[in-house]
């Protein structure tokens, strides 16, 4: 554990308290869709297991902890995409062809009947916040740009904002869905940009099984970060964000919460910094 404790306890929401605990896997379809990848041009590797002492990332973690029903886990196949470590991250344009390949793999299975969801988790842009990278990949998502998807420049993603590649991966997985819901904040941590662009969304033909119309039962709260005051504290489309003048960070806007005013901490509603 390292950090203050503030942090170490917004970091251990990831993951589960005590000893830990196994998730189920949907092994057949897993076997299937490695199948299916590689009959596609797709070498992809496999692991029976995670070695021992070790555990699944945040990646995986966040979805199993936050999104989820924890008590009947849903059986999932993870799929890890190097979008992080150089010098071999795929390129935008193969993780559009790489979705697309797994919606065939999706479609060709014929084992027990069951629904399938695929789901990205990361992203937006983030360490640094870039609002306008991020407002180009969700447009892109709602008007099934795929072109604009898999032209995206690779220097653009790069640390915390190469997260957006799963992004992509997953639109190349539901071009014939429409984006039912859509739910975005740039969620700022300091006046030097520093935050992550949070983005939620769903994908559906538009039905549900109970003829009720799709509403997440989770998504960003009700408190949206904004901006930080003074020019100089927002990030610049043309550069790194700078650091922010003094005076900037002593400018408080009436219409905030206060504890949004706090360079580099907000609290939250009960008053615990997360």
């Amino acid at each position: 554990r390292i950090g203050p404790p503030w942090y170490q306890r917004a970091f251990s929401r990831y993951f589960d308290d005590g000893e830990g605990r196994e998730y189920p896997v949907a092994a057949e379809l897993a076997e299937h869709l490695t199948a299916g990848l590689i009959e596609r041009e797709f070498d992809v590797a496999t692991s029976k297991m995670a070695p021992q002492g070790t555990s699944e990332g945040h990646a995986f973690a966040f979805v199993h902890k936050r999104l989820l029903p924890p008590d009947a886990p849903v059986p999932i196949v993870p799929l890890c995409l190097n979008t992080y470590y150089p010098p071999n991250q795929p390129l935008p344009r193969r993780c559009h062809d790489l979705g697309r390949a797994l919606r065939e793999a999706v479609t060709s299975y014929s084992g027990p009947a069951q629904r399938i969801g695929i789901l990205a988790s990361g992203g937006l842009s983030h360490l640094t916040i870039d609002e306008q990278l991020d407002q180009e990949v969700i447009d892109a998502l709602r008007r099934h740009d795929a072109q604009a998807l898999r032209s995206l420049p690779a220097c653009k993603l790069r640390a915390g904002s190469s997260e957006i590649r799963n992004w992509i991966c997953v639109a190349g997985a539901v071009e014939h869905l429409q984006v039912d819901w859509l739910d975005y904040i740039a969620a700022y941590r300091t006046p030097a940009g520093t935050g992550t662009g949070l983005c939620f969304a769903i994908w559906s033909d538009g039905r549900r099984p109970d003829g009720a119309p799709w509403r997440p039962a989770w998504g960003p709260r009700s408190i949206r970060a904004r901006p930080w005051a003074g020019r100089s504290a927002r990030r610049s489309s043309s550069g790194p964000a700078p650091y922010c003048r003094q005076d900037a960070r002593r400018q408080r806007q009436p219409n905030w919460p206060r504890e949004c005013n706090r360079p580099g901490r907000r609290k939250n509603r009960s008053g615990e910094v997360p």
